[in-house]
């Protein structure tokens, strides 16, 4: 808000699973503004024309993905300024990206209390953009009214309850990981982040998954299949 974000203006999000996204996954709408969710599997053309489409004013980026963010900035002109999110100091981050912001500087800056606006529950919450179909990604645009509606559909049939731990392993870029955050949110249930994964290594989600007693989990095949394989080495398998 004080980067004078208005309802209606688009703030892009480059980020992992994380703590700082999840934050944004509620602050954003909460403005009135449209979260735009930035697929990093995209290239940086495909990219960069999400970003001109969706006429994005701010994005949000991990530290470790500054050298994708760069790739699309140079043809980005519309862009106020990038919110880099790390636990470095801003005067650590090397980039090419201009302006620079600091996402920890800004939230330190922020008034604790804020009056947060009335919004048509039709308005436009989150924007998603294809990433399997031909020709250039199609943007969807979800309402308020819908997320609500969706999460409230999800929690029900999923038979979720106040005493599930839910993991979202679904990249939170790609379809609103499902809806599985708002669901999750909706039920004041634990939620665990595990940040950045590969298929390759899904040692760290079962670990965390084990110690977090989680209950709920979303995820690929690809991801679940390699998963199951490493516990199926443990010589103690989890209940």
């Amino acid at each position: 808000r004080a980067l004078g974000v208005e309802p209606g203006d688009r703030v892009g999000i480059l980020d992992w699973n994380s703590r700082r996204h999840f934050e944004l996954y509620w602050s954003i709408p909460g403005l009135g503004a449209v979260m735009l969710q930035m697929n990093l599997r995209l290239g940086p053309e495909d990219l960069g024309y999400v970003v001109d489409h969706s006429k994005v004013s701010y994005v949000c980026v991990d530290e470790s993905l500054l050298p994708l963010a760069e790739s699309v900035a140079a043809n980005s002109p519309q862009i106020k300024g990038w919110i880099v999110m790390t636990d470095k100091p801003l005067d650590q981050i090397k980039t090419t990206l201009k302006p620079l912001l600091h996402y920890e500087d800004l939230l330190a800056a922020a008034d604790t209390k804020i009056d947060w606006p009335e919004i048509d529950e039709t308005s436009a919450y989150s924007a998603c953009y294809t990433t399997g179909t031909t020709g250039k990604p199609k943007g969807v645009y979800y309402s308020h009214r819908g997320i609500y509606l969706h999460s409230t559909a999800m929690a029900t049939n999923l038979g979720m309850t106040l005493d599930d731990c839910v993991m979202l392993i679904t990249p939170m870029f790609h379809g609103q990981c499902w809806g599985l955050p708002q669901a999750a949110t909706l039920l004041a249930d634990k939620i665990v982040l595990p940040g950045r994964y590969v298929a390759e290594d899904t040692k760290p989600l079962v670990d965390a998954m084990i110690a977090e007693g989680v209950t709920i989990a979303n995820g690929a095949p690809a991801i679940f299949q390699p998963m199951l394989q490493y516990i199926e080495t443990m010589p103690v398998k989890p209940d």
